[in-house]
């Protein structure tokens, strides 16, 4: 059983993923996380757009149903984090693909009206989210969506910005140093014996890297931490973290 934080609904604008990306990992008796990554891509003059919706599913020790799991440990605290980096191609030389650039992420604690441009080129509007508020059926990761991202380019998706239920408490922002957000999810001790579902996602561009041409033209870095802790009388008496990573490479020759 999974509560579900965020739900997220696909546009047909994007069309269908490029790359499916992800996998279940377990850490010793004390939890495991399975996360999946759908990577969408659009083509806007010389601009390439990428969308990246990602699920990850939050499982202690205490809510996994197989027995071989320690069910003393229970979920505390977890991060999601997806950020920008530039791909290093290494030959007769050192090629640098272009630096991309965040657009949107989603979900957030409130929702927020806004105008997205683009980053490279200051002559193009991408696009705008408005409230729609409206079921658009059961597609993709998603069921239903209370705001729209839409183009004259014919580019857009409807997405889910508010949070559905309390437990955990979502905490999500830009990142300060670096291209990208994160979500970071508190307050699991209210509700420990269940598997908790996460939908985090990011909007962002890249260019073609010059003077080469390059089959990766960035990477989108998803880190995931997950800590579980065990409790003697109300008092942690144990805690144990478990993060990995998922490393998508933007390939524009698909």
């Amino acid at each position: 059983m999974s509560n579900t934080i965020e739900l997220l609904s696909e546009g047909e604008d994007f069309g269908s993923p490029i790359m499916i990306l992800g996998g279940t990992e377990i850490y010793g008796t004390y939890s495991y996380v399975v996360h999946e990554h759908l990577v969408f891509r659009y083509t806007v003059g010389s601009n390439y757009i990428f969308r990246v919706e990602s699920k990850v599913q939050f499982t202690s020790g205490n809510a996994a149903v197989e027995s071989s799991f320690d069910n003393r440990y229970k979920s505390y605290y977890g991060l999601v984090s997806g950020e920008l980096e530039k791909h290093i191609e290494y030959g007769y030389g050192t090629w640098y693909s272009a630096q991309p650039k965040k657009l949107d992420y989603r979900p957030k604690k409130e929702i927020s009206y806004r105008t997205i441009t683009s980053g490279f080129n200051i002559n193009l509007t991408l696009g705008r989210t408005e409230s729609i508020d409206a079921d658009v059926g059961e597609d993709g990761y998603g069921i239903s969506a209370n705001s729209e991202f839409s183009s004259t380019l014919g580019l857009g998706y409807f997405y889910q910005e508010t949070r559905t239920i309390q437990i955990p408490t979502m905490n999500a922002q830009w990142l300060s140093l670096t291209e990208g957000a994160a979500w970071e999810y508190t307050t699991f001790n209210n509700n420990p014996d269940v598997a908790v579902t996460v939908y985090p996602g990011m909007l962002f561009e890249t260019i073609p890297a010059y003077p080469y041409a390059m089959r990766y033209n960035g990477e989108y870095h998803v880190n995931i931490e997950f800590v579980t802790r065990r409790y003697f009388l109300g008092i942690p008496v144990s805690t144990k973290t478990q993060a990995l990573e998922e490393i998508i490479m933007l390939d524009v020759l698909i």
